[in-house]
């Protein structure tokens, strides 16, 4: 124990105990080991990398808060109604179950069968960026809102893009935004 007493100090720590205390935040288990296994929970189960949850957690924040201004800017009140709330809550589920059911069949064939598995990777690598440009068109439009040029002149111009990109139609240049 001298050696690792003597050891530590040779770094700038008092003693074992600051070192351990420096090492282990007791203050702070009470929220990294939550948060740890809520990250460990959605990479399992839903394939998300600890940096990608954080990223969409941020996004459905600010969809969230950028809708109830956008609200509040509309209507002249800022109403948390329930229903918002609860449609919110829904769509959310929907698409973790949609996130969920497409990595649990990539995993299934991960090993056994590349096509299949090359099949719902795709599927599932296709969800995700679905879900998050529906989730940025929304906070465009919540922007555009705020902003007071809610005639959804950029959204229209990505959602054309977009459709062209996908081969589902022609892109045409009719504004500034394209």
């Amino acid at each position: 124990m001298k050696l690792f007493n003597n050891m530590v100090t040779h770094f700038g720590f008092v003693d074992k105990q600051d070192f351990m205390h420096s090492f282990i935040h007791l203050k702070l288990l009470q929220i990294t080991i939550p948060v740890a296994a809520i990250s460990a929970f959605f990479e399992q189960y839903f394939g998300l990398k600890a940096l990608t949850i954080f990223a969409f957690v941020l996004l459905l924040t600010i969809e969230l808060l950028s809708g109830f201004w956008a609200s509040k800017i509309k209507h002249g009140t800022l109403a948390i109604a329930s229903n918002p709330l609860k449609r919110f809550g829904f769509k959310l589920l929907a698409w973790l179950i949609m996130i969920f059911i497409l990595n649990s069949f990539k995993l299934q064939w991960e090993d056994t069968n590349l096509v299949i598995y090359t099949a719902f990777d795709w599927l599932y690598s296709l969800m995700i960026i679905y879900i998050s440009f529906e989730y940025l068109i929304s906070v465009i439009e919540n922007i555009e809102v705020i902003s007071g040029k809610s005639d959804k002149t950029l959204v229209q111009a990505l959602r054309k893009k977009l459709r062209f990109l996908l081969g589902l139609g022609e892109a045409t240049k009719t504004n500034d935004y394209e």
